[in-house]
Parts: C-alpha cells; structure tokens; sequence
C-alpha cells in the first residue's frame, strides 16, 4: 500500500536529546501524544525507567521516572476517561493511567481487565489478537471479567495476514481503528460489532502502529538499524494509486447494445483503492453513458459502453485517474 509520507523519520529523544526506546507498548492519543514506559542508558539518580510523552516530531518529555522495572507496563486506551489503562507488567489488575504525572490513578479494575493491550469501553473490555487469515474481537463483561462473545473477521482484499496484538484507539467517526505491528488497519463498529470497509496492509511494518483522527495519520514506530532505538515515521492514512488495469467488458459488446466497461484501481500490494475518480475516454463509434466515474470500496469502476447498429473494430476505450 503505498502511502504519501507526510513527516520522517525522526529519533525518538528524550528532552535531554538522549535516544530511547520504548520498553513495553506505548500509546497514541490526539490529546497527549504517544505515551508510554521507556529505557534509556542516560539514567538521572540510577532511574533509568522513565514514562514520557513524545509528539510527532520525536521528541518526548519525561513525566516521571522509576529506579525499578515494576512501574513498568503496556498502555491502552481507556473510552471511559478519554486517557490511558495500564497494565503493569508485574500485577494483574489494570490502573488508569494519568499521562501528565505518568503514575496510575484511583484503584484497579479488580483484576477484570488485565489482559495486554485490552481496551476499556464504557460497557465493556475488548481485545483484538490474530490467528492466520482471521481477526478475533473478545469482549469482556467488565462485572465478571468473564470473554462473553468472540467475533471473527476474515482479512478480505488481498492485504494478507495480519500479525500480532491489535492496538485499539479511537477512529474519529464512532468506529475503532485496530492497527497491528505487520503494518494492517482495520476499522470496527463497537455498536453493530461489524467490520467497517475491509482490512489493509499499509505497508508501514515496524515496532508499533497507530492511528490519529485528530491529524489523519498513521504513525509508525520503528527500530533504528543496528541500535535498540526507536524513530516516528508518519504517512497519510490514504492509499497512493500505484496500477490501473485495462478496461475490459464485463458483457459482449452487441451492435445496438450496452456493455458494461470496468477497471479496478490498486496500490502496490494490489489493495483495493476507493474513491478516485477515473476519466473514460472513447475513440470510434459508439458512446460512453459516463465520461468519470469513482471507484467503490474494492477498487473498481464503471461505465457503459452503448454500440451504434453499425460499427467496426477501431473502438478504443481508455480509462485514467484524475488526481
């Protein structure tokens, strides 16, 4: 999927301009930043655990800082209070987290929403985990701690197989945007419990991916080559037009009658690219019921070709993107 790069790469530094890397799964929020624990060999006082925030620029301020591991943990995110829920990489229970003093707030959740990377809904818990060609929703009764419904997606489309534990975050339009490691996004419906629009391979494959609604981008951490630490990488969250097939006709083309013309429109991964527009043009006899059409959600786009009572075999028929 090849998407515009809007900014990067840029090291992650600590505000003393130190490299770092993140220890455990951060998170991306619009109000904050990106989120999480993290190592550094700089360690002021023997504390080499730090919890920072860091903007897309990659730098990050330190919030608080830890002499032992414990305080360590993965940060997801919390619908109730809009911040984050972390999960302690010692404990069981999960904690709201407060991103500004980057220490846990008020009590656990009584042990019912331990799991890594589970999200706290107003209502429930949910997780997102892969197996093969298939995405699972587990959601957790938040009274019980008990998974009550399993829902299973099949990654349609030609994105191939996600990977990993899905991060979870808001998309900004009612749904949930699910990214994974192997550089996949996937939007869900909390309310309906359904799939929106297909899963795509945005070919960002690093650490970590996230998605802002607030900017429109995703945001991939990445491993810097031959170190431990770690640099943003941002790109557009729309897929770039890379191969527009031939047009080709779905019906014979009869003299005296219409026949359908058809393209589809794809990135380098052959993913489907929606909503582009596509001029058609026409050379010979014959008319075109449409001279720009869009393509839908898997890519493709129409018009139809109306033959005279009497033509002959110069018809040409071109289809272009219009950027």
């Amino acid at each position: 999927m090849a998407l515009e790069q809007v900014s990067g790469p840029h090291p992650l530094l600590l505000e003393t301009s130190i490299p770092f890397y993140y220890a455990e799964n951060p998170m991306w929020l619009d109000d904050y930043g990106l989120c999480g624990h993290v190592t550094s060999t700089a360690v002021p006082s023997g504390q080499s655990f730090h919890f920072t925030i860091a903007q897309l620029g990659g730098l990050a301020y330190v919030r608080n800082s830890y002499a032992h591991p414990s305080h360590m943990g993965d940060m997801a995110w919390n619908q109730q209070t809009g911040r984050l829920l972390w999960h302690s990489r010692w404990n069981i229970p999960a904690y709201n987290y407060d991103p500004m003093i980057g220490h846990p707030e008020g009590g656990a959740h009584d042990g019912k929403t331990g799991k890594v990377q589970e999200v706290l809904l107003n209502d429930r818990g949910l997780r997102a985990t892969t197996n093969g060609s298939q995405i699972f929703i587990h959601v957790r009764d938040l009274a019980t701690g008990v998974i009550t419904e399993e829902t299973r997606f099949s990654t349609a489309g030609g994105a191939g197989n996600p990977t990993g534990t899905g991060v979870i975050g808001p998309a900004g339009d009612g749904t949930l945007a699910i990214t994974f490691s192997s550089g996949h996004l996937f939007k869900y419906d909390p309310i309906t419990k359904k799939q929106v629009g297909n899963s795509v391979s945005t070919g960002m494959v690093g650490k970590y991916l996230f998605y802002s609604p607030k900017f429109d981008v995703l945001i991939g951490v990445y491993e810097i080559s031959g170190s431990t630490n770690q640099e943003i990488r941002i790109r557009g969250s729309e897929t770039t037009p890379n191969g527009l097939s031939n047009p080709a006709a779905l019906t014979p083309i009869t003299r005296g009658q219409s026949s359908t013309i058809q393209v589809r429109l794809t990135g380098d991964l052959g993913e489907a690219v929606p909503g582009m527009l596509v001029d058609w043009t026409l050379t010979g006899t014959g008319s075109l019921t449409l001279t720009q059409s869009v393509t839908d959600a898997d890519g493709y786009a129409e018009t139809q070709y109306i033959a005279p009572n009497s033509f002959d075999d110069a018809v040409n028929i071109q289809a272009e993107v219009t950027h």
